[in-house]
């Protein structure tokens, strides 16, 4: 978040790269939609291929090439107990 203020003070844009896992990428996109320079958002992996049990509401691409903004609070996660 810091890059992305100190670019937004020379007009610049922010373009986050991550490889991350599922969690990772919802963390980046929540940074994104945070930051007024953020251009896109790049998904680096196929929507799907990394969803976990954690996650539930996981990040989609709608047929618009949109991805909608989650509705309700925090990265929405389902806390599961050890086995």
């Amino acid at each position: 978040m810091k890059i992305a203020h100190l670019a937004e003070c020379f007009w610049y844009g922010m373009l986050p790269h991550n490889w991350g896992d599922t969690l990772e990428q919802a963390v980046h996109f929540h940074c994104e939609l945070a930051a007024p320079n953020a251009l896109f958002y790049e998904m680096t992996i196929p929507q799907g291929v990394q969803d976990r049990t954690y996650i539930k509401d996981p990040i989609r691409i709608a047929p618009d090439g949109y991805v909608d903004a989650p509705t309700k609070p925090g990265l929405v996660m389902r806390l599961t107990a050890a086995p």
